[in-house]
């Protein structure tokens, strides 16, 4: 019975994807995709500098080359970290505002005026990021263990069927964090909201799925630092500006269509 519901919860999230278009272009918050649209270009630009910058330094003495060397290499970390990860930290700079769309999301669902508070707000922000971090220490740990069996046990661990896993367990702990926002608001604790998700893993895992499947497009910016004018390079930067466009928009989609799903599987008590 619990394996049907989910199922059926399944299809509920992806659902509520198609919904949240029309969500978002009826309300008007198209413009909140400039935010993550303009912040992802800045975290990738400034990783493409420093991975690129070119600094001379005198290596006259043993101290000078150490010193160059630390320095070297903690540039070049951050500006990879910046590059490759910058989907990832866009998501975290986005709490505060993930959370106000959420709320005003169901606002418009419930049709309820409800008083803005700063307090609840930063207390909803704070605990966005905790339950980010904690879902990403969880994933790490699932990653880590299923590549090991992966490498044990198949001779290209990137083709074994366990990947499949991956993907799905990466997906809950996404659909995990947007469901939560909306956990907040209904005033359950952290440890309420694990057991009301675990219950609603179908949930969480195709809202999560779809979420998956955005930021993980080949968005590589490099084409907008180094365009020449040729045909070629023209067509790929049509390219990366649509994967661009479609990364950079995940995070809106997510909470908007996490926040419409919730809405419809567990009403606020005004609305019941």
């Amino acid at each position: 019975m619990l394996i049907r519901r989910n199922l059926q919860l399944f299809w509920v999230g992806l659902a509520s994807y198609f919904r949240a278009f029309f969500f978002i272009v009826r309300h008007g918050f198209i413009f909140y995709l400039i935010i993550p649209f303009v912040l992802l270009f800045i975290i990738y630009r400034y990783g493409y500098i420093l991975q690129n910058n070119v600094f001379e330094a005198k290596l006259d003495t043993i101290n000078s080359l150490i010193w160059y060397l630390i320095y070297g290499l903690v540039e070049v970390t951050i500006g990879m970290v910046l590059m490759y990860f910058a989907k990832y930290m866009v998501v975290a700079f986005l709490s505060p505002l993930l959370t106000y769309i959420s709320e005003k999301t169901e606002r418009i669902l419930t049709k309820e005026k409800q008083e803005f508070s700063w307090s609840q707000f930063k207390e909803d922000v704070v605990r966005a990021l905790k339950i980010m971090i904690r879902n990403l220490m969880w994933y790490y740990i699932y990653f880590l263990f299923i590549q090991l069996i992966a490498f044990i046990f198949w001779e290209k661990p990137s083709e074994s069927p366990l990947q499949w896993i991956v993907i799905l367990i990466a997906s809950y702990y996404y659909g995990f964090s947007f469901l939560d926002y909306v956990n907040e608001r209904r005033r359950r604790n952290v440890s309420e909201s694990i057991i009301f998700i675990r219950k609603h893993y179908g949930l969480a895992i195709s809202i999560g799925l779809i979420y998956y499947l955005m930021i993980f497009v080949p968005v590589d910016l490099r084409i907008f630092f180094e365009y020449t004018l040729t045909l070629e390079n023209t067509y790929e930067l049509i390219r990366q500006l649509s994967w661009w466009v479609l990364a950079a928009s995940a995070p809106i989609f997510g909470i908007v269509s996490a926040t419409l799903a919730m809405y419809e599987i567990d009403k606020p008590n005004s609305q019941k």
